[in-house]
């Protein structure tokens, strides 16, 4: 019987096979089968049976230890303190890694094969137990390591890793704020040593916020600070003084102020102030001096112009505000009693007015403005009395009746003082007077021209309510009181007229129609009736003689035909001068115009016109021009009629 052992895997090496047993060692630490048959002696011997076994290798611990920075650790910038170590590596700090294995391995010497992430360096040789591992990026690295035995056998493989949390901006923002700590503290020592306080303590003052700990920057902004005070604190002193007008004391502070930076520009320009206000003060003095001379010549303004330019150099300036202020209270008063002069002026209070004159010149005698009051109530004395002239002729003339003179005069004064309400408001009344009258007595003649002597009254009666003396109403009320008795003779001929005609009496009924257009030769009815009345008496004159006369003879009528009695007679004369309507017998008396109806049992009927009540006075062309007055002959030679009453003119008034 013999035994037939499988050939073992790669991760086995074989020493030496013995008839029941092999002697072998693992290459690996990972586990292998072994396999073996038993088998009778000889090539064709059979399988009596097999058996397999799992062999694994005792493993080594393999571990990498991190032992951290091989070199000091960086320097990195905390805001708020400055410069501090950085905790961990920084790019490119070399950090100890060490490999560990456990147990001990009886095949020394031992290999270590290190495999680093990329970007990471080591400075020694692959194969040994310590490596010094650097990277350029931050972050985490893995690390690895192989281990091997003398016989080349990998006892154990091991991982571990470093990390870099500190990049290289970090490193370089150190560094920038370290130099600019050192460049801001040599800054601030030369700003002071030029004479820049400010400069020198905002120089510093920013090296001690960047670099809190920083010492030089400390000592620096301490040393700075205390010197600026006690300069700040000299220099008030020197400004207070200055104030005050002191100026030997502020040439004391200020060479005291030179001991602790006798460069400081702030020293200079309170020299410079100490200068200008002596200069200052010298042109206030000069305009005090000329508001006063302005002031005394009467020249108010140009003096206040002089102290606001003094107050403008220096606006405490306790004299040229008080000068300025007495001044001021002087030119209001005297405005406030040129005022009220102006005031008494324009009531006409002469004398109040030089009285508050008298004070203004108590207050500055040669102030232009009171000249000129003084001139001006002279002038409105003068014209004070002038238009207290004009205006009493004005009353004058109105009163007298002379419309147009009395608003002449009117208007006059009020060309002599526009201003003037009582004169313009005598003036705008007296004007509307005067149209009221005018309308009055154009209404009166107009009214008077139709006949109406009511309505041409009741317009006088206006017109006299304005101005009674009114030349043209004395003209116009002589008119109406004419036109009135005329009307009155007019009525009284009318009736003397009918009866005439009445009685037969036809000469003395033309006669008294003479006498009436005598009194209207405007009257074209009256002058066309008084013709008919002529025709029908010289038709009556021409026609049969009878014996009982008039009162027995034909019937006038208006027209070619006068009948008579005892048949129908022609009137040439009559035939001449045909009227309208001639054709019918008989008119509506009424409307007649001249006819005379002579009808079975009638009596003559009376002309139109002649009834014995007043008639229209019309116009029409002139017939005769006058009439006889009493004892003289009248037309056609005949004697006038007796009821007419003479009139100037030759007519009946």
């Amino acid at each position: 019987m013999e035994f037939r052992w499988d050939p073992l895997p790669p991760k086995a090496k074989l020493l030496s096979v013995a008839e029941r047993g092999l002697t072998f060692y693992l290459t690996e630490a990972a586990p292998i089968a072994v396999k073996v048959t038993a088998a009778m002696s000889g090539k064709a011997g059979a399988e009596l049976g097999t058996a397999t076994v799992t062999v694994a290798a005792k493993p080594f611990a393999v571990t990498v230890e991190n032992r951290g920075l091989a070199e000091p650790p960086a320097v990195v910038w905390r805001d708020g303190v400055g410069p501090v170590a950085a905790d961990g590596a920084a790019v490119g700090q070399k950090v100890r890694l060490r490999s560990l294995v456990a147990p001990t391995s009886k095949h020394p010497p031992l290999t270590f094969a290190w495999s680093l992430c990329p970007g990471a360096a080591s400075d020694a040789a692959a194969s040994g137990r310590e490596i010094l591992a650097s990277r350029r990026q931050t972050g985490s690295c893995p690390v690895a390591v192989e281990v091997r035995d003398a016989r080349g056998i990998v006892l154990g493989r091991g991982q571990g890793d470093f990390t870099v949390p500190v990049s290289q901006k970090q490193l370089d923002t150190a560094a920038a704020n370290i130099r600019e700590t050192g460049r801001l503290v040599a800054a601030a020592e030369q700003a002071w040593r030029d004479g820049q306080v400010d400069d020198a303590w905002e120089q510093a003052s920013a090296a001690v916020r960047l670099s809190p700990a920083n010492g030089p920057a400390l000592a620096a902004l301490e040393r700075i600070v205390r010197d600026k005070n006690r300069l700040d604190a000299v220099l008030d002193d020197a400004r207070k003084s200055l104030a005050a007008d002191d100026f030997r004391e502020v040439a004391s502070l200020l060479a005291e102020a030179g001991k602790v930076n006798a460069r400081a520009p702030a020293i200079a320009a309170v020299a410079r102030q100490a200068a200008v206000r002596r200069d200052v003060l010298a042109k206030v003095g000069r305009l005090l001096t000329e508001a006063r001379d302005k002031w005394d010549a009467g020249q108010v303004d140009a003096a206040l112009s002089l102290l606001g330019r003094a107050l403008t150099l220096d606006p405490n300036h306790a004299v040229a505000r008080a000068e300025r202020e007495r001044m001021v209270a002087g030119r209001d008063r005297l405005i406030g009693a040129l005022k009220q002069s102006a005031g008494y002026l324009a009531q006409k209070r002469f004398d109040s007015a030089a009285a508050v004159l008298a004070e203004a010149r108590s207050v500055n005698a040669r102030f232009p403005a009171i000249r000129e009051m003084e001139q001006a109530i002279a002038a409105r004395k003068n014209r004070a009395w002038r238009m207290d002239e004009r205006l009493a002729r004005a009353r004058d003339q109105w009163n007298a009746g002379d419309a147009d003179g009395a608003l002449g005069t009117l208007t006059e004064a009020c060309s002599l003082d526009p201003e003037h309400a009582g004169a313009a408001a005598a003036r705008k009344s007296l004007a509307e007077a005067r149209d009221r009258l005018v309308r009055a007595e154009d209404q009166a003649e107009a009214a008077l021209g139709q006949g109406n002597l009511e309505a041409a009254r009741s317009a006088l009666n206006a017109a006299g309510r304005v101005c009674p003396r009114h030349p043209r109403l004395a003209e116009l009320l002589a008119a109406v009181a004419g036109r009135a008795d005329r009307d009155k003779r007019l009525v009284a001929l009318k009736a003397d007229a009918g009866r005439r005609f009445a009685a037969g009496d036809l000469d003395g009924a033309v006669l008294a129609a003479d006498d009436m257009v005598a009194l209207a030769p405007t009257d074209a009815a009256l002058v066309a009736e008084r013709d008919r009345l002529a025709r029908v008496r010289d038709c009556r004159g021409r026609g049969p003689a009878s014996g009982r006369g008039l009162a027995l003879g034909p019937a006038l009528r208006f027209g070619p035909d006068v009948p008579g009695r005892g048949g129908q007679a022609s009137c040439p004369i009559a035939r001449r001068r045909p009227v309208a309507g001639a054709g019918s017998d008989r008119e509506d008396q009424g409307r007649g115009r001249g006819r005379i109806v002579d009808g079975p049992g009638q009596r003559p009927a009376v002309p139109e016109g002649f009834s014995g009540r007043p008639g229209g006075v019309g116009g029409g062309k002139k017939r005769r021009s006058a009439v006889a007055g009493p004892g003289q002959a009248g037309p056609r030679g005949r004697p006038a009629h007796r009821g007419g009453s003479g009139a100037p003119g030759g007519g009946p008034a």
